[in-house]
Protein backbone atom coordinates (compact mmCIF):
# COMPACT_ATOMS: atom_id res chain seq x y z
CA UNK A 1 0.00 0.00 0.00
CA UNK A 2 1.36 3.46 -0.32
CA UNK A 3 3.42 5.23 1.90
CA UNK A 4 1.19 8.87 2.46
CA UNK A 5 3.90 10.06 5.20
CA UNK A 6 6.19 9.72 2.02
CA UNK A 7 4.50 12.14 0.05
CA UNK A 8 3.45 14.23 2.83
CA UNK A 9 5.02 18.39 3.48
CA UNK A 10 7.34 18.47 6.18
CA UNK A 11 5.77 21.07 7.82
CA UNK A 12 2.45 20.43 7.24
CA UNK A 13 1.82 18.92 10.83
CA UNK A 14 -0.31 16.03 9.07
CA UNK A 15 0.57 12.35 9.20
CA UNK A 16 -1.48 9.25 8.44
CA UNK A 17 -1.21 5.38 10.14
CA UNK A 18 -2.84 2.86 8.81
CA UNK A 19 -6.10 2.24 10.69
CA UNK A 20 -7.08 -1.07 13.43
CA UNK A 21 -10.13 -2.96 13.83
CA UNK A 22 -10.38 -1.21 17.07
CA UNK A 23 -10.68 2.00 14.90
CA UNK A 24 -14.28 0.64 13.55
CA UNK A 25 -16.35 2.90 16.03
CA UNK A 26 -14.72 6.08 15.72
CA UNK A 27 -14.18 5.74 12.02
CA UNK A 28 -17.78 5.13 11.80
CA UNK A 29 -18.74 8.37 13.72
CA UNK A 30 -16.36 10.31 11.64
CA UNK A 31 -18.63 9.10 8.71
CA UNK A 32 -21.65 10.74 10.22
CA UNK A 33 -19.88 13.36 11.30
CA UNK A 34 -19.01 14.66 7.86
CA UNK A 35 -21.41 12.95 5.32
CA UNK A 36 -24.55 12.67 7.34
CA UNK A 37 -26.10 15.58 5.69
CA UNK A 38 -24.92 15.06 1.91
CA UNK A 39 -26.14 11.00 2.33
CA UNK A 40 -29.93 12.52 4.03
CA UNK A 41 -30.05 14.82 1.25
CA UNK A 42 -29.72 12.54 -1.47
CA UNK A 43 -31.10 9.37 -0.59
CA UNK A 44 -32.33 9.97 3.40
CA UNK A 45 -30.84 8.50 6.65
CA UNK A 46 -31.46 5.34 7.92
CA UNK A 47 -29.12 4.67 10.83
CA UNK A 48 -29.28 0.94 9.91
CA UNK A 49 -28.76 0.51 7.32
CA UNK A 50 -25.70 3.35 7.29
CA UNK A 51 -24.24 0.82 9.78
CA UNK A 52 -24.59 -1.82 7.89
CA UNK A 53 -23.23 -0.74 4.78
CA UNK A 54 -20.43 0.73 6.43
CA UNK A 55 -19.79 -3.10 7.74
CA UNK A 56 -20.75 -4.58 4.65
CA UNK A 57 -17.72 -2.16 2.65
CA UNK A 58 -15.38 -1.69 5.97
CA UNK A 59 -12.40 -2.89 4.40
CA UNK A 60 -9.60 -2.06 7.57
CA UNK A 61 -6.73 -2.66 5.10
CA UNK A 62 -6.88 0.04 2.84
CA UNK A 63 -8.06 2.79 5.43
CA UNK A 64 -5.57 5.19 6.93
CA UNK A 65 -6.80 7.89 10.23
CA UNK A 66 -5.36 11.41 9.33
CA UNK A 67 -3.75 13.67 12.21
CA UNK A 68 -3.29 16.91 12.00
CA UNK A 69 -1.09 18.64 15.29
CA UNK A 70 -0.95 14.88 16.76
CA UNK A 71 -5.03 15.00 17.11
CA UNK A 72 -7.21 12.64 14.74
CA UNK A 73 -8.67 14.27 12.20
CA UNK A 74 -10.39 12.47 9.54
CA UNK A 75 -9.27 9.63 7.40
CA UNK A 76 -8.89 8.35 3.74
CA UNK A 77 -9.74 4.79 2.21
CA UNK A 78 -7.23 3.80 -1.05
CA UNK A 79 -7.85 1.01 -2.84
CA UNK A 80 -4.56 0.39 -5.55
CA UNK A 81 -6.18 -1.25 -8.72
CA UNK A 82 -4.22 -2.11 -11.46
CA UNK A 83 -4.32 1.34 -13.65
CA UNK A 84 -5.17 3.74 -11.07
CA UNK A 85 -5.60 4.00 -7.39
CA UNK A 86 -9.25 4.36 -6.05
CA UNK A 87 -9.83 7.39 -3.43
CA UNK A 88 -12.76 5.51 -2.28
CA UNK A 89 -13.38 8.18 0.78
CA UNK A 90 -12.08 10.93 2.39
CA UNK A 91 -13.64 12.26 5.22
CA UNK A 92 -12.61 15.40 7.81
CA UNK A 93 -14.46 15.87 11.20
CA UNK A 94 -16.30 19.23 10.70
CA UNK A 95 -13.50 21.07 13.26
CA UNK A 96 -10.83 20.20 11.18
CA UNK A 97 -11.98 21.15 7.32
CA UNK A 98 -11.26 24.28 5.80
CA UNK A 99 -7.68 24.18 7.41
CA UNK A 100 -5.70 22.37 4.32
CA UNK A 101 -5.86 19.09 5.66
CA UNK A 102 -7.75 17.15 2.70
CA UNK A 103 -5.67 19.04 0.17
CA UNK A 104 -2.23 17.70 1.61
CA UNK A 105 -3.60 14.13 1.80
CA UNK A 106 -5.08 14.43 -1.92
CA UNK A 107 -1.72 16.37 -3.15
CA UNK A 108 -0.11 13.42 -1.32
CA UNK A 109 -1.98 10.67 -3.56
CA UNK A 110 -1.52 12.18 -6.81
CA UNK A 111 2.19 12.43 -5.97
CA UNK A 112 2.01 8.88 -5.10
CA UNK A 113 0.22 7.90 -8.65
CA UNK A 114 2.63 10.46 -10.36
CA UNK A 115 5.50 8.10 -8.80
CA UNK A 116 4.07 5.03 -10.08
CA UNK A 117 2.63 6.41 -13.34
CA UNK A 118 -0.83 5.74 -12.62
CA UNK A 119 -4.00 8.18 -12.12
CA UNK A 120 -6.22 8.43 -9.34
CA UNK A 121 -10.14 8.07 -9.41
CA UNK A 122 -13.04 9.24 -7.59
CA UNK A 123 -16.88 9.42 -7.07
CA UNK A 124 -18.27 12.16 -5.31
CA UNK A 125 -21.61 13.87 -4.23
CA UNK A 126 -22.42 16.32 -6.77
CA UNK A 127 -24.21 18.70 -3.69
CA UNK A 128 -20.87 18.10 -2.27
CA UNK A 129 -18.35 21.35 -2.10
CA UNK A 130 -15.01 19.14 -2.49
CA UNK A 131 -16.21 18.85 -6.22
CA UNK A 132 -14.45 22.15 -6.24
CA UNK A 133 -11.25 21.35 -4.50
CA UNK A 134 -10.94 18.11 -7.09
CA UNK A 135 -11.49 20.22 -9.74
CA UNK A 136 -9.00 22.70 -8.63
CA UNK A 137 -6.20 19.98 -7.90
CA UNK A 138 -6.75 19.22 -11.54
CA UNK A 139 -9.46 16.42 -11.56
CA UNK A 140 -11.91 15.66 -14.25
CA UNK A 141 -15.65 14.48 -14.68
CA UNK A 142 -15.48 11.55 -16.98
CA UNK A 143 -18.85 10.74 -15.77
CA UNK A 144 -21.64 11.44 -13.57
CA UNK A 145 -25.01 8.87 -12.63
CA UNK A 146 -27.84 10.84 -10.50
CA UNK A 147 -25.89 11.55 -7.58
CA UNK A 148 -22.66 11.05 -8.47
CA UNK A 149 -19.70 12.75 -10.32
CA UNK A 150 -16.79 10.29 -11.26
CA UNK A 151 -13.40 12.64 -11.77
CA UNK A 152 -10.44 11.42 -13.10
CA UNK A 153 -6.60 12.91 -12.13
CA UNK A 154 -4.30 11.83 -14.77
CA UNK A 155 -0.60 12.11 -14.56
CA UNK A 156 1.32 13.70 -17.02
CA UNK A 157 4.00 10.77 -16.58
Amino acid sequence: MINLNKYLSNNSHIYVCQAKLSDYNVLYDLKVASMKNYIKQVYGWDELFQKCFFKNNFYIENVFKIFFNNCFAGAVEITKETDFFFLNRIEIFPDYQNLGIGTEIIKSIIAAAEENFLSVKLMVFKINPAKHLYSKLGFKVVSENDSHFTMVFKSNN
